[in-house]
C-alpha cells in the first residue's frame, strides 16, 4: 500500500459512505484499493481500506481477498501482535468490501510547507500490549492526527535510521514471530512479509495488507516481493519466516535483503557487535537456502529469540550442532568416539558418580521423630505453616536433632510473601550452620548451607559445591535434584533444571511438591506447552491441593499470549483455594471485562490493581509494571527487592518471561551484576 498521491485528495475516488463513521482522507492507495482516515461517532480514528472489484482485471483476486477478510477477521483480535479487524462490510452497489481496523502510529513528522489542520481523535480504546516506549504511549491518550499524518512502518523506521538497535530488533522479531505463530496454527499464511507491510499500533509490530492472508499451500494467485520470497516461492508457512529474516536483516544491518550474508565491513567494531552477530544466526537460520535447515515453525523461532534475551548464545549452540552433524556423518569409529563424548559430557555435568544413599539419621527421641514426621509429611502436602511449628517441637524435644535444624533452616530460607526477608535469612543461615556442625554427613545440612551461601553475598560457586556434595551423599534422594534443580533454574542454567527435576521425579514419582513445580522450570525454559501438560497432569493427580499448579497453568497461558485461557485458568484456581464465589466472581470479571475492552494491556492493568489491593511484594508489581511498558517503575520496585534481597527477586530475576521487556536496560543489567548474575 503506497501514500496516497500529492495534491488533492478530490482526485481520488471518492469511497461509499461507511455506517457511523465520517471519512476525513486517504492515507493509502494501492492498485486495488486505498486506506482512509476515519473517525466514529466516539471521536475515535480508524483505518477503514476499500478495496474494489473494478481495479481487478480478474473478478476471482477480489473475492479471494475477501474470503481472506473473512477468515481473518475471527482471529485478528485473539492475539496482541495481529492487527485487528473492527468491522467488515460490503457495498455491492458500489462494488466494492471494505475494513475499519486498527489505527497505525503516526510516523515521526517531516518537514512540510503546506497548511496543517488538526483532526481532533480520541484514541484511548486501542486494546493493544504495552510499548516499549511507555512516554509516547501516555502522551497518546488523547490526541490529534493532522493532514501531514502518516503511517508508522517498518519501512519508514528503517529510511530515519541507518539500522535499528538489536533489542529493538529483538522485540519486533518476538512480536511478528509469535504473530505467525497464531497465524500458521490457524491454517494461514500471510505471502508478502516486508517492512512496507508492518505497521506499529500502540509501538507493537503488527502484520499488514492482511487482505493477503489465506490458507496454507494457497497456490491460485501468486504474490509476494522479489527479494524477501525464498526460492521455492510463497504460500508457505516456512516462506513467511523466510520473508521475516529478510525484514530482519535489513533492520540489524542497514542492508539490502539482497546482501544477505554480507555483513558491512565495520560491523566488527560496532559497540554492539557479539550482540549483532548473535541475532545474525537467527537470521541466516531463518533464510537458509535449505529448507530443511530453515526452522521448521514460528514457534521454533520465537524459542530463539527468546533465548537470546536470556542471554544464550545461539552462535556457540551453533557450533556444537555443526560438530554433532560432523560426527553423525562420519565413519563408525567417530560414532563411538561420540558416544564416549557423550558420556563425558553426561558425567561432567551432574559431576558427580552415583553413590550409596546415605542413611537418614533419626533421632532417639521418639516424640522429636514424630512431630519431625508429621513436619515432613505436612511439607510435602504443601502445607503453609504445618511444617515450620512441627519441626520447631521435634528440636525442642531433641536439640541435636540434626534432620530437624536441617528442614527448619530449608523453612527459614524460602520466606512466604518476601516479609523481612533479611530476618529470615540469618535464622535459616544459623539453623543451617547448627545442622552442619551436628552432622557433617547429612545431604540436607549442605543444600541448606548452599542456599545461605547464595543469600549472603550470592557465593553461586560455592553454593554449588554445597549442592554436588549432597548429591555426592546421596545420588537417589529426590529432594536433592529438586534442590539442585531450582538452584539451576535461579542461575539462568535452565535446561539442565529441567533433567534434574525429572530425575527428581524419577527418584519419587509421587512426590506431589516436584509435581508441582516441575511447570515452573518448564516456563523458565521458555516450554510452555509441556508446562501447560504437567500443570494439568498434577492437578489431575492431586485434585485437592491444585492452586500451585494453577498458578504456573495461569502464567504458561499468559507466556503464550492466550489471555482467555488464562483467565479460565485464574478462575479454577480461585475455586480450588476457596476463594468466596462473590470475591472470585469479581476479580475474574474485571479481568475478562479489561481483556475485552483493551486486549492484554487491560489484562495486565487489572492484575497490577489486584496486585496491589491485595499488598502484593514489589517484584510482583515489577513483573506487571514491565508487561505494561512502565520500566522505570519496574526498575524502581527491583532495587527495592535487591536492597532487601528479597525471596522472589533472587528466584526469579534471571529467568522470568515477565521480565523480558527490560532485559536490555543498562539498569538491569546493573541490578543481575549485583547479584553476580550477569
Amino acid at each position: 500500500m503506497r501514500s496516497p498521491p500529492t495534491g488533492d485528495s478530490a482526485s481520488l475516488r471518492q469511497p461509499p459512505a461507511v455506517p457511523d463513521f465520517e471519512l476525513l482522507r486517504c492515507i493509502g492507495s494501492g492498485s486495488y484499493g486505498d486506506v482512509w482516515l476515519a473517525r466514529n461517532v466516539l471521536g475515535q480514528c480508524r483505518a477503514v481500506k476499500f478495496v474494489y472489484r473494478n481495479r481487478f482485471s480478474d473478478p476471482r483476486p477480489f473475492e479471494r481477498e475477501f474470503e481472506g477478510i473473512q477468515r481473518f477477521e475471527p482471529i485478528s483480535r485473539s492475539h496482541p501482535s495481529q492487527l485487528a479487524i473492527l468491522h467488515v462490510g460490503k457495498n455491492t452497489a458500489e462494488g466494492c468490501f471494505y475494513y475499519v481496523m486498527e489505527l497505525a502510529d503516526a510516523a515521526e513528522p517531516r518537514e512540510t510547507s503546506e497548511p496543517v489542520f488538526s483532526v481532533q481523535c480520541s484514541v484511548t480504546d486501542q486494546s493493544l500490549p504495552a510499548a516499549s516506549n511507555t512516554s509516547s504511549r501516555r502522551e497518546a491518550k488523547t490526541g490529534s492526527l493532522n493532514s501531514a499524518y502518516s503511517p508508522r512502518t517498518f519501512r519508514s523506521d528503517l529510511e530515519r535510521h541507518s539500522r535499528l538497535p538489536v533489542p529493538d530488533c529483538v522485540q519486533i522479531g518476538l512480536s511478528l514471530a509469535t504473530a505467525l505463530a497464531h497465524l500458521h496454527e490457524q491454517g494461514l499464511v500471510h505471502r508478502d512479509i516486508k517492512p512496507s507491510n508492518i505497521i506499529f499500533v500502540k509501538g507493537v509490530a503488527k502484520l499488514g495488507d492482511i487482505g493477503l492472508v489465506t490458507e496454507t499451500g494457497d497456490s491460485r494467485s501468486i504474490v509476494g516481493t522479489e527479494g524477501y520470497l525464498p526460492p521455492e516461492g510463497p504460500g508457505t508457512s516456512q516462506a513467511d519466516l523466510y520473508s521475516l529474516g529478510k525484514v530482519l536483516y535489513e533492520a540489524v544491518t542497514g542492508l539490502d535483503r539482497r546482501q544477505l550474508p554480507r555483513l558491512p565491513d565495520d560491523s566488527g567494531a560496532w559497540p554492539d557487535a557479539p550482540q549483532v552477530f548473535e541475532f545474525n544466526e537467527i537470521v541466516l537460520r531463518a533464510c537458509a537456502h535449505d529448507p530443511r535447515l530453515r526452522y521448521q515453525s514460528a514457534r521454533e523461532m520465537a524459542t530463539d529469540l527468546e533465548q537470546l534475551v536470556q542471554g544464550v548464545s545461539l552462535r556457540q549452540r551453533r557450533r556444537t550442532e555443526r560438530v554433532w552433524r560432523q560426527c553423525r556423518r562420519g565413519a563408525t569409529w567417530a560414532l563411538a568416539a561420540g558416544v564416549i563424548l557423550s558420556l563425558g559430557i553426561l558425567i561432567s555435568r551432574t559431576g558427580r558418580q552415583p553413590a550409596p544413599r546415605a542413611v537418614e539419621r533419626r533421632s532417639t527421641n521418639e516424640v522429636a521423630n514424630r512431630f519431625f514426621d508429621l513436619g515432613l509429611h505436612s511439607f510435602e502436602k504443601l502445607d503453609a505453616l504445618g511444617p515450620m511449628a512441627n519441626f520447631q517441637k521435634a528440636i525442642k524435644a531433641d536439640p541435636n536433632f540434626a534432620r530437624a535444624h536441617a528442614e527448619l533452616a530449608l523453612i527459614f530460607m524460602r520466606p512466604q510473601g518476601g516479609k523481612d526477608d533479611r530476618k529470615s535469612y540469618a535464622a535459616g543461615k544459623a539453623e543451617a550452620e547448627l545442622a552442619l556442625k551436628l552432622d557433617p554427613s547429612l545431604p540436607l545440612a549442605h543444600i541448606v548451607f548452599g542456599w545461605s551461601r547464595v543469600y549472603d553475598g550470592f557465593q553461586w560457586d560455592e553454593a554449588e559445591k554445597s549442592f554436588v556434595r549432597a548429591l555426592d551423599l546421596d545420588a537417589q534422594w529426590d529432594r536433592g535434584h529438586h534442590a539442585y534443580a531450582e538452584f539451576l533454574r535461579v542461575r539462568g542454567r535452565t535446561s539442565q533444571a529441567v533433567a534434574e527435576m525429572r530425575e527428581a521425579l524419577r527418584c519419587n514419582p509421587d512426590s506431589v511438591r516436584v509435581r508441582q513445580r516441575l511447570p515452573a522450570l518448564l516456563i523458565a525454559a521458555r516450554r510452555y506447552q509441556e508446562a501447560i501438560n504437567e500443570a494439568e497432569d498434577a492437578i489431575s493427580m492431586e485434585p485437592n491441593i491444585v492452586h500451585v499448579a494453577y498458578y504456573f497453568l495461569v502464567v504458561a497461558w499468559c507466556a503464550r499470549t492466550d489471555f482467555p485461557k488464562a483467565i479460565e485458568a485464574e478462575r479454577r484456581s480461585l475455586h480450588a483455594a476457596r476463594t468466596p464465589d462473590e470475591e472470585a466472581g469479581r476479580l475474574i470479571a474485571e479481568l475478562q471485562t479489561a481483556f475485552n475492552a483493551e486486549g492484554a494491556i487491560g489484562y495486565w492493568r487489572v492484575k497490577l490493581e489486584q496486585a496491589k489491593q491485595a499488598d502484593a511484594a514489589p517484584y510482583t508489581l515489577a513483573t506487571f509494571y514491565a508487561q505494561l511498558g512502565e520500566h522505570d517503575r519496574a526498575l524502581d520496585c527491583l532495587r527495592t527487592c535487591l536492597q532487601a534481597q528479597a525471596f522472589e527477586l533472587i528466584w526469579a530475576v534471571k529467568v522470568d518471561w515477565h521480565l523480558d521487556p527490560l532485559r536490555f536496560d543498562p539498569a538491569f543489567q546493573d541490578i543481575l551484576k549485583k547479584m553476580n548474575l550477569e
